[in-house]
């Protein structure tokens, strides 16, 4: 396999701007009669998990098409957060006066309540993250603390933070850096939250709104009263992305960005181009899939939420190791199937046999290969 003669192919064209990607959005359940107060979802983008105000956990494992009360769950579920498979399951429970964060690590199958927070400042303030793994949870909003768990929930830690008004956090998919914003700014930590560093926006701007970063916790974004900000050096420095203001969202990669307030707004470039979705309005909540194709909105003006599925357009990248190739794409949230070809002219495109795996600290399927004397061509085919 000659490497200055590999060659990745696409599929699709993720465009932005005013050449709008193709998309629809389809309400999900209707049945239930609870106000949706968040959705946790797979890198995939297969499995979902969606808490409210008045029932158990809904929980669907064929991207939202089917849903199923999850029996097992807490009843009044604030906010929840996945691992990367969907296995692992957080949310912030407020029913009965059991208050407190509840972990499942069979799907939803069973849940334990864990010895983290049991106060909460507000509903629209809590907050969970997780790490790709699963291992560390990260909780914002129940107090003047963040708090941070590096085995699944059985320990919690406030660490080192300062003494704010937290409302919103996120966290790298390995979970050592993490990003916070309380009501007097966005603040960044690089070893599980044990210390923290303010970062350069203006305090006054954050209150209430939310944050999210790439699958490396290098690419952030921030949205306040005044505006949606993104980082590309972990808050280093800052750019004003879009005027509009709301709940965000980021793909692995960090180029696929999502703010969702009157309306949903998306951008396919870092934030450089935006776009108007024909999604729903009055957004509560937002969540992505790692490659930012499978969106989820809350709602005000309907006890619901939709979901908003754009094409997919996975890019290959390789690298040559020791006689190997090791090619890697964003987890598509449809299916792709990796082939193989030798001559461009010709339509003999080959599935290669050996299976992805999913590295869990960039959200990439991985395949290596070992190199061979001829030249190889690959793309990622839906089948």
């Amino acid at each position: 396999m000659k490497i200055k003669n590999l060659v990745a192919l696409f599929v699709a064209v993720f465009c932005s701007g005013a050449s709008a990607p193709a998309q629809t959005w389809t309400q999900g359940p209707t049945n239930f009669v609870y106000y949706y107060l968040g959705v946790a979802m797979s890198a995939d983008g297969c499995k979902l998990a969606a808490v409210s105000s008045g029932q158990h956990a809904i929980i669907s494992t064929d991207s939202g098409n089917t849903w199923q009360t999850n029996q097992a769950s807490p009843i009044y579920g604030t906010c929840i957060a996945s691992s990367a498979d969907g296995s692992k399951l957080a949310t912030w429970n407020i029913n009965g006066g059991n208050y407190g964060i509840y972990v499942s690590t069979n799907s939803g199958g069973t849940w334990a309540r864990t010895n983290g927070p049991t106060a909460f400042n507000s509903i629209a303030s809590m907050s969970l993250a997780s790490s790709a793994n699963g291992s560390v949870l990260l909780e914002s909003g129940s107090g003047s603390y963040i708090y941070v768990s590096t085995n699944s929930g059985a320990s919690w830690s406030t660490g080192g933070s300062p003494s704010e008004e937290w409302v919103s956090g996120a966290c790298s998919a390995d979970g050592t850096k993490l990003i916070a914003a309380s009501s007097s700014g966005i603040y960044t930590s690089t070893n599980f939250g044990f210390a923290w560093t303010a970062t350069a926006l203006p305090a006054q701007t954050w209150s209430s709104l939310s944050v999210a970063c790439s699958a490396d916790g290098k690419q952030l974004i921030a949205s306040g009263l005044e505006g949606t900000y993104v980082s590309t050096n972990f808050g280093g420095t800052w750019r004003l992305s879009i005027p509009e203001a709301g709940k965000v969202a980021s793909s692995a990669d960090g180029t696929r960005l999502a703010v969702a307030g009157n309306f949903v707004y998306t951008s396919g470039d870092s934030g450089v181009i935006w776009m108007t979705n024909s999604g729903p309005e009055a957004c509560t909540f937002i969540v992505s899939s790692a490659d930012g194709c499978e969106l989820v909105a809350g709602t005000q003006h309907g006890l619901g939420f939709w979901i908003g599925r754009f094409v997919p357009s996975p890019r290959i990248d390789f690298a040559s190791s020791n006689g190997n190739v090791a090619l890697s794409w964003t987890i598509p949230s449809t299916e792709f199937v990796l082939q193989q070809n030798s001559d461009l002219t010709t339509t003999n495109w080959l599935d290669v046999t050996a299976t992805p795996q999913l590295n869990l600290t960039d959200l990439q399927d991985q395949v290596t290969l070992p190199e061979s004397a001829g030249d190889a061509f690959f793309r990622l085919s839906a089948p």
